[in-house]
Parts: structure tokens; C-alpha cells; sequence
């Protein structure tokens, strides 16, 4: 595991806080850019700026609030983590790992792990469903307001809404996510505890807490962690990317065809659950190619 040599905990805790603040203040200076790109200034200005923004009429229009989602998650997620791998001195590509990934058939069993994964999160999404969550946690984790415009960018009346979708909601948070929450944080939480599983499974919860659905809180933990370990392994950012763009893909897709398919609305109402035997099988399949992974990264450091 790439690190910075010769730190310790406290220093990795530091680098921690520092990207923290850096999260905090280029989210605000970017969502800051992506309001006065999409903004009416002509609603603006009949309304009263300060009363326009509180009322967020800015964000109405669902292709203008794309692309304030882009930029503002670009500030966040991205420019932070770019901007503290700059102050630590660090070449920013080769500690995010954009490379090939280290063991040969990644490649071949990622379609595999990502139907067993899927089969597993479908089944959690469910098990979710089934836990009563107190009212005082239902609200601090579940925006109202987050919900509205969630729903509103997937709104799709036609092939171009879908295609605005797929880039937007599916791989530019497939990249950013990936590259601030395994590239970055989770190499950090790992020198912090100095333990790769405890490292993993924090970085997981935050992902999981920054969603802020708690009624999908258990299986994004559970795909987190499946991203997590996909990239300790394998060693590339690259095929947890590929993971988490087919995860949002299979969504939108199912949110797209709702209407005109039986399955896509049972996946887009979190309504699927699959058969024991599936659960049983993707749970095995899983498993063996996570072993598999351990094996050769086992087999790897041997001969190092």
C-alpha cells in the first residue's frame, strides 16, 4: 500500500483534519462558482438576490442543477484531495493509482463481482427496509429538500435525459467519489489505524453517512466496502471506477425503464429481493473472488 514514508499516526490524523478543512472550503467556493454559472440573473434581480438563493428557484431548472452538481462536487471531492496531495509533495495520479490493475484477470471476474454484489446490495436494501428507524434519525440523515431534487434530476422524458444522466449521476460520481473516498481517504485511514480492514470499513461508513440515506445506509456500507477491498487488491483505481459507474448505471436504467419494464420498477422501488439460492450463490461467488484477490496479492509479496 502506497503511503507517505516515514509517517506516523499523528501525522496521518493531521492529514486527515487538514483534507477535512480542504472538503469544507472547496465545496463552499465551488458550489459558490456552479450558483452564479446556473443562476437567472434576471429572476435574480426582480426577486431580490438574497431571497432568490434561500428559495433556491436557482435550482428549478434540473439541467442547471447538473451542472452546479458537477461543479460543486468537483470542489469537494476532487480539488481538495488534488490540492493536499500538492502541499504533501505527492505525484497525484500515481497515489490515486490510475494504472493497471495488478492481478491479470480483474478484468474477466469484475462482471462477475459486480452481479453478486448487486444480488447481495438488492437483498440489504430489503433487510433495510425491515428496520424501524427512530423518527429524530430519520430526519437528520434524510433531507426532504435532497430528496426533491434527487428525484428531479432523474426525471427522463427521452434517450437524451438518460444519456445527461449517465455522465452526470453516473460516472462523474463514480470518478470523483472514488478518487477522494479509496484514491485518498482510504489510504489515509489506514495509516491512521494502522490496520487496512479498520481502515476500509471507516472509510465505507463515511461514504456511506455522506449519502445521507439512512434508509440505504446498510447496503452502500456493504458496496463501499466491496470498492474498498477492490482496490487494496487489485491496486488501480481503475476497476472500482468501472464498479461504481455499473452500480449508478443499473439505477438510472431502472429508473428510466420503470414504466415499460416489471423488474426496472421493483429495482427502482427497492422492491427486488432475490432468491435464497441467488443469495447463497452471489454470496459464494463473492467470497471465492474475493480469496482469489487475497491469494494473489499474497502470491505477489512473496516474490517481491
Amino acid at each position: 500500500m502506497q503511503n507517505y514514508n516515514g509517517q506516523n499516526r499523528f501525522q496521518y490524523l493531521a492529514d486527515i483534519l487538514i483534507l477535512t478543512g480542504l472538503v469544507i472550503v472547496c465545496a463552499l467556493i465551488f458550489g459558490v462558482i456552479g450558483m452564479l454559472l446556473v443562476m437567472d440573473y434576471d429572476q435574480a434581480a426582480a426577486k431580490g438576490f438574497s431571497e432568490y438563493i434561500q428559495s433556491q428557484d436557482w435550482l428549478r431548472d434540473a439541467r442547471a442543477m447538473k451542472l452546479y452538481n458537477v461543479i460543486s462536487t468537483f470542489g469537494a471531492w476532487v480539488f481538495s484531495a488534488f490540492l493536499l496531495l500538492k502541499i504533501r509533495r505527492q505525484k497525484v495520479f500515481a497515489f490515486w493509482r490510475f494504472k493497471r490493475p495488478e492481478i491479470r484477470r480483474t478484468w474477466l471476474l469484475l462482471p462477475f463481482l459486480f452481479l453478486s454484489a448487486m444480488m447481495i446490495a438488492a437483498f440489504l436494501v430489503y433487510f433495510n427496509a425491515t428496520i424501524e428507524i427512530p423518527e429524530s434519525i430519520s430526519r437528520t440523515f434524510n433531507s426532504d429538500v435532497n430528496e426533491q431534487l434527487m428525484r428531479q434530476m432523474l426525471v427522463m422524458n427521452d434517450p437524451g435525459d438518460l444519456f445527461i444522466n449517465l455522465f452526470v449521476i453516473a460516472l462523474i460520481p463514480a470518478v470523483f467519489e472514488e478518487i477522494f473516498f479509496r484514491g485518498t481517504l482510504q489510504q489515509m485511514m489506514i495509516g491512521f489505524t494502522g490496520n487496512t480492514h479498520a481502515g476500509i470499513a471507516v472509510t465505507g461508513l463515511l461514504f456511506a453517512l455522506i449519502h445521507l440515506n439512512v434508509y440505504q445506509l446498510i447496503p452502500m456500507i456493504f458496496l463501499a466496502l466491496v470498492l474498498g477491498y477492490l482496490y487494496y487488491y487489485t491496486g488501480s483505481i481503475i476497476p472500482g471506477i468501472i464498479l461504481h459507474f455499473c452500480n449508478n448505471t443499473f439505477a438510472i436504467l431502472a429508473k428510466y425503464y420503470e414504466n415499460r419494464l416489471t423488474a426496472a420498477k421493483m429495482i427502482a422501488d427497492d422492491t427486488y429481493l432475490p432468491g435464497l439460492w441467488e443469495l447463497l450463490l452471489c454470496v459464494t461467488m463473492l467470497g471465492g473472488i474475493f480469496y482469489y484477490f487475497h491469494l494473489q496479492r499474497q502470491n505477489r509479496i512473496t516474490h517481491e
